[in-house]
């Protein structure tokens, strides 16, 4: 006969709080993701403040969904809103991580890499049952050009921690190949020194040990 298990209520809770902000989070990145195709975000860091209006006309995008979607990054905390003009804004410390392309801090390229590592969601579903994996061929174009932006931003950041890039494959030169192979980081890999980030950039950086 089972014993049944006592709960621990506020270990519980705590949890489900945890999925929630995990899936609300989610969703956040998916609208940064369409913010950051449609150049919404950038549009807002060169003519802040601006009403939706504005901005859909500048972009050449439609007025209700440029609305929804800043009412979205405005409950996320990514954008500002002036109810007196009905204006939004992209605060000055914000625009460094999702409106400056080609800066160190910019999170445009995993934005746009999100939709594509989801389009193959079903092949890698059916790879647990098979075997096999998915081929590299079928991934949209947006992985390999979001990959080819944020390794070029990694590539400026990771010298200032002044220690060689960390990775799973260490102990040997790893060439982090990205994009249309337009840009490459050659770095010597360390597996001692910060796991933390070791594991970050094993997440999101493909490797050719050619």
């Amino acid at each position: 006969m089972a014993t049944a298990q006592l709960i621990d209520q506020a270990k519980q809770e705590a949890f489900v709080n945890k999925v929630l902000g995990d899936t609300s989070a989610t969703m956040t990145t998916v609208l940064a993701s369409i913010g950051d195709l449609l150049g919404l975000f950038k549009d807002l860091a060169a003519n802040r403040p601006a009403t939706s209006a504005e901005v859909a006309s500048r972009t050449g995008t439609n007025e209700r969904y440029v609305r929804e979607w800043l009412g979205g990054m405005v409950a996320a905390g990514y954008v500002e809103y002036d109810p007196a003009t009905s204006r939004f804004t992209l605060p000055a410390e914000h625009v460094a991580a999702i409106a400056t392309e080609g800066g160190p801090f910019l999170f445009g390229g995993i934005h746009q890499m999100l939709p594509a590592l989801v389009a193959v969601v079903d092949q890698v579903t059916e790879a647990f049952h098979k075997g096999g994996g998915v081929r590299q061929a079928n991934y949209p174009s947006g992985m390999w050009d979001g990959l080819e932006r944020f390794t070029a931003v990694a590539g400026r950041v990771v010298p200032r921690f002044q220690r060689p890039v960390l990775h799973e494959c260490a102990r040997r030169p790893a060439l982090a190949a990205c994009g249309g192979y337009r840009s490459r980081i050659r770095s010597t890999i360390s597996t001692k020194s910060r796991p933390d980030l070791r594991r970050k950039i094993c997440s999101t950086v493909i490797l050719d040990s050619a």
